[in-house]
């Protein structure tokens, strides 16, 4: 039996915790539902009828229970929201919440990139790590475009019914648009009201639908009332963000919860890359709620799969000015997840479907290794002494992009509160553009030196085989988020 999360009492699932759920009389449970919660009779969807049709405010939507992130949303499709709101900026471009002597901090990441930042929120929400996160997007992109809006609605003065009421008009009246909303708590007495598009759209044009609904239900955009992301006041930057759906509020160390959301559609269009996700996990024995890795779709010879089923479009150079924007943002994003050989692939493929720009591909390539070069050694003075001496001892690139690909599977398995990790050789050859074979033999080299260590055995058709991660391992970087960022 595999030990408990910390935190979760011993066979408490998922599924149980969902069943132990505290509902109300109008709570059907399509909140909460994993599967099928959009098709069951009484919806969320015809409350939101009632409300279009002009109902008054009935005492529904207030009797309803208000949720955590983790009944709502699996790991996979809170990643990919998360995702989706960073808003295409490059990996560092973000901001941490965190605690720090016991006082808020909100500071943007300098070393670590969204991935590992919305899985480390994830974790927070999920389990109890050492040291908690809130994944905070900016609301605006270096080309002024944003995918999202926000209301913030405050209750500092101790009005949490004016925080309540305005919140409730503002969903009412957008309920029937074609948005995604997420009406959720603050963490305190205020109100969150995500309103998310599936396409980029022009920050002026957020702006000027913002400051309309506001004044559509006579509600003051001001400091302590309510607050609008992106703000009409911003002139250039990334503007401000707000804590992703149901994220920790490090300044009351509770968690906001979901009271309301119709994410299904959204949800729907980032399915082509969860499925490849689950996928490659259901041949690792990879737990959804833990990773995300993915696999080649032809091991040793195409590109990593990942590049078409989400970089490609990502990172895509499409407006003059933006190539080495692009190309950085892809760097940071790839390197801690494939080896070096095979980014520059991609890098490649990235200049070649570019349609803007009047670059040369030598230019690009140099760029895309000085980045790279960056990147090392940034993740080089993450290391240990222990780390480090053992990464000098290998002899070949795919040694050491093999060590850098485990490594970081180590983390992950780390912040999520396991003490091991699986290693399939098919995922591991994909990553590095070599057969699998191959990646069997870096595997069975790293466990004869001593970098990692067996815990279970390969099962066919069942599990990969699962490792420990044997080096003197610097885990500050989750104990306290002041040097990181």
């Amino acid at each position: 039996m595999l030990p408990c999360r910390p935190g979760r009492p011993p066979g408490r699932t998922r599924a149980a915790r969902l069943k132990a759920a505290p509902k109300t009389e109008y709570d059907t449970g399509t909140m909460a539902s994993l599967k099928g919660r959009r098709k069951r009779e009484g919806s969320l969807g015809q409350l939101a009828s009632a409300y279009r049709e002009g109902a008054a405010m009935p005492l529904t939507l207030m009797n309803r229970q208000a949720q955590k992130a983790d009944l709502i949303w699996t790991k996979a499709e809170w990643m990919a929201l998360a995702r989706h709101l960073h808003n295409g900026n490059e990996p560092f471009a973000f901001v941490m919440g965190f605690s720090k002597d016991g006082e808020k901090k909100y500071v943007r990441s300098k070393k670590v990139p969204v991935d590992r930042a919305i899985s480390w929120a994830w974790s927070t929400i999920y389990g109890k790590p050492k040291s908690p996160l809130a994944f905070v997007p900016y609301s605006t992109n270096q080309e002024q475009q944003s995918r999202w809006a926000g209301f913030d609605f405050d209750a500092h003065d101790g009005d949490a019914g004016r925080a309540r009421r305005l919140g409730f008009s503002v969903w009412q009246h957008l309920l029937n648009t074609d948005l995604t909303l997420i009406l959720e708590t603050s963490g305190s007495d205020g109100w969150h009201l995500w309103v998310i598009a599936k396409e980029f759209r022009p920050v002026a044009q957020w702006r000027e639908f913002l400051k309309g609904v506001c004044k559509a239900i006579d509600c003051p955009i001001q400091s302590g009332i309510c607050e609008v992301f992106p703000p009409d006041t911003l002139s250039r930057g990334l503007g401000k963000g707000m804590r992703a759906p149901g994220s920790w509020n490090p300044d009351t160390d509770t968690f906001s919860e979901i009271l309301w959301e119709n994410s299904g559609p959204l949800i729907a269009s980032f399915r082509p890359i969860m499925q490849l996700a689950h996928s490659s996990s259901r041949s690792c024995m990879i737990k959804k709620e833990h990773y995300s890795f993915f696999s080649s779709s032809d091991t040793g010879g195409g590109l990593y799969a990942r590049w078409e089923a989400e970089w490609k479009e990502q990172f895509s150079i499409s407006t003059p000015a933006t190539r080495n924007q692009k190309l950085c943002s892809l760097v940071g994003t790839v390197f801690h997840q494939i080896g070096r050989g095979m980014a520059e692939r991609i890098a490649r493929a990235q200049f070649e479907g570019r349609k803007a720009g009047n670059s040369k591909l030598e230019e690009h390539l140099a760029d895309f290794e000085r980045a790279w070069e960056g990147m090392n050694k940034r993740f080089l003075a993450e290391l240990t002494a222990e780390e480090r001496t053992a990464v000098d001892a290998l002899t070949t690139e795919n040694e050491r992009d093999a060590f850098r690909i485990i490594w970081n599977y180590h983390r992950l398995a780390h912040e999520g509160g396991d003490d091991d990790f699986p290693i399939a050789v098919a995922d591991l050859g994909g990553r590095l553009g070599i057969t699998w074979q191959g990646a069997g033999q870096l595997r069975k080299r790293f466990v004869r030196d001593g970098i990692i260590r067996p815990t279970a055995s390969f099962v066919r058709n069942v599990s990969a085989a699962r490792f420990t991660w044997a080096l003197l391992f610097n885990d500050s970087a989750d104990e306290t988020a002041n040097e990181p960022f």
